[in-house]
């Protein structure tokens, strides 16, 4: 491991193989280094950790591992003052196993999670994950369940490579399913804060990627609406006190507000809104 990745694996726990078809290897207490540079000196705790081998390799001294499993997992994963990420490995990976193998093959590259949880940053934002990814490879296969919350969404920028608004405090549940190239996302329950004004969402986005197939339930409230705006990259009118309800959806070059109803100030309306990114918002009753 060290040779792969520049970073010292430890197992302190017990090692355990299963004569199962096919045969399972189990250790527990695991650690994996941090970056020299991290916050903490770990950057992976794994409760334990199985993986499940295919039998006509190993007669021939090849490891083909099938499928990987981590219980009980804490991620730590952060950026440095240029950006650098602990996640990306400094060493390229050897084709030597140290066991007596000649080679070593991950064929289905299938990963399963049970209470992993990821912390991103200086432990503002937490990550927990349950679920399997078929193929880390090409991240094709996720069925994710996600529960995350934070300080600011701004602090995700990092791990998601996107341009996120400051806020304040957010919190969110999902069920993530497809790939890296269309990721749909389920059951969604979601609220953040900016300022004195506060945003929650519930529904389903069907390509989180292309930001298409949006149908979101929206519920919003604050002392100024204005203060909403950097959410949807727009401007807002400086208005409020004010309350909104409605069905969002849309896509990525405009969004509809329909079937809301609205207490801005001291007026009330229902109909519908249409947001169109950079510009201002068209409102009809």
């Amino acid at each position: 491991m060290l040779d792969a990745t520049g970073r010292q694996l430890e197992i302190k726990g017990d090692l355990t193989i299963a004569m199962s078809l096919p045969p399972e290897l189990a250790v527990s207490d695991v650690t994996l280094a941090n970056a020299p540079w991290s916050s903490q000196p770990q950057m992976a705790q794994v409760g334990e950790l199985r993986v499940r081998l295919r039998i006509l390799p190993l007669l021939k001294r090849d490891i083909d591992i099938k499928r990987i499993k981590l219980i009980d997992t804490n991620l730590l994963l952060e950026t440095d003052t240029s950006g650098q990420a602990n996640w990306r490995f400094s060493h390229k990976a050897s084709s030597r196993t140290g066991v007596g193998m000649k080679s070593l093959a991950v064929t289905s590259k299938a990963l399963a999670l049970t209470g992993a949880q990821a912390t991103i940053g200086q432990q503002s934002i937490k990550i927990a994950l349950a679920g399997r990814i078929d193929d880390l490879m090409t991240l094709k296969g996720i069925r994710l369940d996600v529960k995350g919350s934070g300080k600011s969404l701004g602090e995700l920028r990092s791990l998601v490579g996107d341009k996120l608004p400051d806020t304040g405090p957010f919190s969110a549940t999902a069920r993530l399913t497809g790939s890296a190239q269309g990721l749909a996302v389920a059951k969604l329950r979601a609220s953040v804060r900016r300022g004195n004004a506060q945003l929650a969402v519930s529904g389903k986005v069907a390509d989180v990627m292309k930001r298409s197939g949006i149908d979101l339930g929206v519920e919003g409230s604050g002392k100024n609406l204005g203060e909403l705006g950097p959410l949807f990259d727009t401007q807002l009118p400086d208005l409020g006190p004010f309350r909104i309800n409605g069905q969002l959806s849309g896509s990525d070059n405009s969004l509809e507000l329909k079937n809301f109803t609205a207490a801005v100030d001291q007026s009330d309306f229902a109909g519908w809104a249409k947001l169109e990114f950079g510009k201002r918002p068209r409102v009809q009753e």
